[in-house]
């Protein structure tokens, strides 16, 4: 989260690219430190995932992390002698040992990359549209993304926030597509 600001971003992902390098970042996960409450909620990493990802213009994002137990993964609270007491999971391991389970921060991943796909192929459909249309649509749904914060540092985002953006780029997918 690095790119704290649409400026910040920018002037990373310049010296990022005029580095010759692939402009990426790192963020996703089970964090719940620095303001970035990930576990337990869906909205910090649909966000990342998804919009965030989106503004960044990043060729892609890292999750950290997919399954790191400490002793007993249903139990946060007995790996006092690790590092890190909780348990660093996305999915917890089934207990037969035969799947996975999946947490809430895997459900918001999932939300976040469809927010993503959602953005993407309005993004084509505006591209391939009559002016006229395609600046209408790019207006109404850049007014709904300037008013979701930058970032999701300290519950500055919701899934309210990002339920109403879905909902606005399907309204205006189907207007593009007849």
């Amino acid at each position: 989260m690095t790119s704290s600001s649409p400026e910040r971003n920018a002037e990373i992902r310049k010296e990022t690219l005029d580095a010759g390098a692939k402009f990426w970042w790192y963020g996703t996960g089970c964090y719940t430190n620095g303001g970035l409450q990930q576990d337990g909620n869906l909205y910090s990493n649909r966000f990342m995932l998804g919009l965030f990802n989106w503004r960044t213009s990043a060729t892609g994002a890292w999750t950290w992390t997919f399954l790191r137990t400490n002793d007993d993964p249903y139990n946060d609270f007995d790996g006092n002698a690790a590092y890190e007491a909780k348990e660093a999971c996305i999915c917890y391991p089934a207990p037969q040992g035969n799947g996975l389970i999946p947490t809430l921060q895997w459900e918001a991943l999932r939300e976040g990359n469809y927010d993503y796909r959602y953005l993407a192929y309005w993004d084509s459909l505006c591209e391939q549209a009559s002016p006229a249309l395609a600046q209408s649509s790019r207006e109404r749904i850049q007014a709904l993304m300037d008013k979701i914060a930058w970032t999701c540092l300290n519950r500055q985002v919701s899934n309210a926030q990002l339920r109403e953006l879905r909902a606005a780029l399907i309204q205006e997918i189907q207007r593009l597509r007849r």
